[in-house]
């Protein structure tokens, strides 16, 4: 890269009114405005996008795949005689 090209970069990364963020899709970077940004980031955690929930349902979540993981090596197993 070219001098200037590395201090526009650094120009860019000092801006405090600007947001650099990967894009949603494709491989670029998107310069946004830091106010609509977080504006839409506020607006995207409001109800009813989110929920607060009552406990942690890791735990419960983390057992239930653990048995679904089990009845599928065995599941594997009757069908081949072995897991692969």
């Amino acid at each position: 890269m070219k001098p200037s090209q590395h201090q526009a970069i650094a120009s860019l990364e000092r801006n405090d009114t600007i947001v650099i963020v990967k894009a949603d899709k494709g491989n670029a970077t998107v310069v946004l405005d830091k106010s609509d940004y977080m504006d839409k980031c506020y607006m995207l955690l409001q109800p009813p996008t989110y929920k607060k929930l009552k406990k942690d349902p890791t735990q419960v979540v983390k057992k239930k795949n653990y048995r679904f993981a089990q009845r599928f090596e065995g599941s594997q197993t009757h069908k081949h005689g072995h897991v692969q």
